[in-house]
């Protein structure tokens, strides 16, 4: 079951962490605070602050220490990009297993993200 606002956050932390880790070269010059608009998404669509990012990135180390295996399958997806077929290979478990470990790292996410909202 995949939490739609999570994807989405998601997606968009693998493209901010991508730049992050490029030295920011990947940035438009028109936005020093990270912001970045989804080109794919339709008309009203999320837009990913260094505050959304950085939300992300702290629940995806916390998933890291927890939950090694969702993480895995997480960075490979999302800040890698591979597809069902290379996380397959690599990980060495059936194609379901990945996108059962992406339903569980969505609802890990979720929860992480409430907790640390409500706190």
């Amino acid at each position: 079951m995949t939490i739609g606002w999570v994807d989405e956050k998601m997606v968009m932390w693998g493209d901010w962490a991508r730049r992050r880790d490029d030295g920011g070269l990947g940035y438009p010059k028109d936005s020093p605070t990270f912001r970045m608009r989804s080109t794919y998404s339709s008309p009203g669509s999320m837009v990913l602050v260094e505050s959304d990012a950085l939300q992300i990135e702290a629940a995806m180390n916390e998933v890291k220490k927890r939950r090694p295996e969702l993480y895995a399958v997480g960075y490979s997806w999302y800040f890698v990009g591979d597809n069902v077929s290379k996380i397959v290979s690599r990980i060495g478990c059936h194609r379901d297993t990945v996108y059962a470990r992406l339903d569980s790292l969505h609802i890990v996410v979720a929860n992480l993200i409430s907790e640390r909202t409500l706190a």
